[in-house]
């Protein structure tokens, strides 16, 4: 199997795993919270987590104890066509690959993954932030560990031309490492500190 970490956020990123996952003949396999997400999108782009033959519908504990501690079973009725389990993914696993998000890895525990792998597309220093270590559980699931990101970041020079165009009267740089940089940008710069307040 091949399991894809990345932000269900991340529409770019899920298209490129999907359209990867259906070259490859894979069924693409997501959880409740992309399927959703997808859902009230609503773009004709995208594939139907309802009725699609190349995607199916995965709920990790995570969700699940949410959704009934929540009773909203709405956000999961939906998709009982497209549900798929531990079970027939363990049956076939070459078939699939599985948006994965850290905390199911406890979910894939019971599974045997060996020759799997695993593309981490994050940013790598949220490897050290979680609570699962999931170089170490890879590693021990015999599972390949690959980190394979980019940013999606625009550039300095396409912040540039963003700036000329849109012409504000105040420009305030936000997660960047090197606010310095907006120094030459054509408004009035206002670089403010890490956690300070700014009334805009």
């Amino acid at each position: 199997m091949t399991l894809a970490c990345f932000s269900g956020q991340n529409i770019d990123r899920f298209v490129t795993f999907f359209r990867a996952s259906v070259r490859s003949g894979r069924t693409f396999v997501i959880d409740a919270y992309m399927a959703n997400l997808i859902d009230a999108l609503a773009l004709d782009s995208l594939p139907d987590p309802r009725r699609s033959d190349q995607l199916r519908v995965y709920l990790p504990r995570a969700q699940r104890r949410r959704i009934i501690n929540d009773k909203r079973f709405d956000l999961i009725d939906g998709y009982k066509a497209q549900r798929i389990y531990a079970e027939e993914l363990q049956a076939n696993p070459r078939c699939y690959a599985m948006m994965f998000r850290t905390a199911m890895a406890a979910d894939l525990d019971r599974m045997d993954l060996q020759s799997s792998c695993l593309i981490y597309s994050l940013w790598p220093g949220y490897l050290d932030r979680e609570r699962t270590d999931l170089r170490e559980w890879a590693k021990r699931k015999e599972i390949d560990f690959n980190i394979v990101h980019s940013s999606g970041h625009a550039s300095s020079a396409d912040l540039y031309r963003m700036a000329q165009a849109v012409a504000p009267q105040r420009l305030i740089p936000i997660h960047t490492v090197h606010p310095d940089r907006y120094i030459s940008f054509p408004a009035k710069l206002k670089i403010a500190a890490n956690g300070e307040r700014v009334v805009v």
